[in-house]
């Protein structure tokens, strides 16, 4: 799931598109990787999850008729500019969807 509802009084949605390869041992986000089937020590800043899919994804979420604009998170748990960002492009490109739909 690319994106998902978070419920507050100001309800936003958040896209979680990354791990991370920061390895900080005192993040609260290791025990996600394990929803992956990795483990929560090492596995967590050595392999990295993404989806290369996010931004065509977020770009079919804002054409579904049903869609209804809130604000978007980029990544609650971990960096959404990881060093592979530097390659892949994910974020920027999940921005330039935004951009494009004149999404805030």
């Amino acid at each position: 799931m690319l994106l998902y509802v978070v419920y507050t009084p100001s309800r936003f949605w958040r896209w979680k598109n990354w791990t991370c390869k920061h390895g900080c041992v005192y993040c609260y986000a290791r025990e996600s990787h394990q929803y992956w089937g990795y483990g929560a020590g090492l596995d967590f800043e050595r392999k990295i999850i993404y989806k290369p899919e996010a931004p065509e994804l977020l770009e079919k979420q804002f054409n579904n008729k049903n869609w209804k604009v809130s604000p978007i998170m980029l990544s609650g748990n971990t960096d959404c500019y990881q060093p592979i960002e530097r390659k892949l492009k994910i974020t920027r490109r999940l921005l330039e969807v935004c951009l494009k739909y004149q999404h805030p």
